[in-house]
């Protein structure tokens, strides 16, 4: 195997699968290979000629790139659910000392477990987006180590973005966006895919103009290179965008475009979302019957996917419906059902909310002082196992020392609960009571 020429054939990728598994054997025994390999490694990369880019040529490219990961991902199959099955704050250290994991095929074999697990363990999805990502930085310089870091540190900024992480969600997208390379054939594609996982992020944080500018080139790019299912989230993002501008007939437009696309793509917990989307565009233009048809639909698709927080979160819409039209014991029902599965499932922010919004309900409506209590007390319980921020957890300080002096009423709960979901956007804030319910 001590063939230069054959090396070069390795490091360009130009080998076959099987070829490539037994070159690649060959390397982790021989010191002397791995350092031709890596001298070739250490070439500008600026030097290389340039290479076609277009549509068949990217899809040639990224079909001899899954053949590769596919080679990889053998060894992967035996070696990633042994490193899975011991504690996740060793993981990084067990990759760091077996070679054998540090490998393109493996990153991707982790990312596929990313989007497997998170509808139903999304604590567990973000934890293995970050193990993904902490290997991918570990893998030998190659354009296929660049591309599966750029897909890695994608894949945990969108992990983050959907926990509320929103700053680490930003820098994980940074670091992707530096791993993209010039001379790679589907770089304008990488990007857009990039940039359509980074509207999220952008939006929450309030910056939707910004959203808005990177849309526009991700669908033409999406549009120029076939990709539907891309192009489908892409839509999905910007009636998102439209229902943050409180553009709600515009918004209902697009996300039952977005669920008919879904649908045509079998994106079940895609669909699922839509419907959820268009009955609270529903709800905000006062069609209140519309609205809980669509969450009731929203709601089976949840199930059937095994997406329990979102499941949670359509109940939970239910139920604020349901007491917005004077059905109290219905609505609350909902939201402590809500609340439990946001419990089983770690969701701690969100079985926050819902106790705060059960708490608002139950003071605007003067039911059961006591509970009032307990939930006050629990919900700081709550905040220190979700690892709050210190403003916080004050604020949910104040509210039970409130609640045990008997004088909590609902503005002071809205006050709280409008803080908590500020804080991941403006983790700087300082917590100010209201002066009336100071003592």
């Amino acid at each position: 195997m001590c063939d230069p020429e054959r090396i070069a054939s390795f490091a360009n990728g130009d080998l076959s699968p099987g070829d490539a598994k037994e070159a690649r054997a060959h390397l982790v025994a021989c010191d002397r290979c791995r350092k031709t390999l890596d001298a070739m490694r250490d070439t500008d990369p600026d030097s290389a000629p340039p290479r076609l880019i277009g549509r068949r040529a990217v899809a040639a490219e990224l079909r001899n790139l899954q053949a590769r990961f596919a080679a990889d991902s053998e060894v992967g199959v035996t070696l990633i659910p042994q490193l899975l099955s011991q504690s996740a704050d060793t993981w990084r250290a067990v990759a760091s000392s077996d070679l054998r994991l540090r490998t393109p095929g493996v990153v991707r074999g982790i990312v596929d477990l990313v989007d497997a697990t998170y509808s139903e363990l999304p604590v567990r999805a973000v934890e293995l987006a970050g193990l993904a990502a902490d290997i991918a930085d570990m893998v030998s310089e190659s354009d296929d180590a660049w591309r599966v870091r750029a897909l890695a540190w994608r894949k945990f900024g969108s992990a983050l973005g959907s926990r509320g992480e929103l700053k680490d969600a930003e820098r994980a997208f940074d670091v992707a966006e530096s791993c993209i390379r010039d001379h790679w054939p589907d770089r304008e594609l990488e990007e857009a895919m990039l940039q359509n996982a980074r509207v999220p992020v952008l939006r929450l944080m309030g910056r939707t103009s910004a959203a808005r500018r990177r849309l526009a080139s991700v669908k033409a790019a999406f549009i120029k290179f076939e990709q539907t299912k891309q192009l489908a989230y892409a839509i999905y993002n910007e009636a998102s965008l439209d229902y943050s501008d409180g553009d709600y007939n515009a918004a209902r437009s697009s996300f039952t475009e977005a669920a008919q696309r879904m649908r045509f793509l079998a994106e079940q917990h895609m669909e699922a979302l839509c419907y959820h989307a268009i009955g609270q565009c529903a709800s905000r233009l006062g069609d209140d019957d519309a609205a809980v048809q669509q969450w009731a639909r929203a709601k089976v698709l949840f199930c059937r996917a095994g997406m329990h927080a979102e499941r949670a979160r359509v109940t939970q819409s239910i139920g604020r419906l349901r007491i917005a039209n004077g059905d109290i014991a219905g609505g609350l029902a909902d939201i402590r059902e809500a609340e439990m599965i946001f419990d089983e499932f770690a969701m701690r922010l969100d079985a926050i909310d819902a106790s705060l919004e059960i708490v608002e309900t139950m003071i605007g409506n003067a039911i059961d002082d006591e509970e009032v209590l307990q939930r006050c007390r629990r919900a700081v319980t709550r905040s220190e196992r979700a690892g709050l921020g210190v403003q916080s957890a004050m604020a949910l300080a104040y509210l039970r020392r409130i609640a045990a002096d008997g004088s909590l009423d609902i503005e002071y709960v809205r006050h709280v609960r409008q803080f908590i979901r500020d804080a991941h956007t403006n983790p700087g804030a300082e917590f100010h009571p209201p002066i009336r319910n100071l003592r």
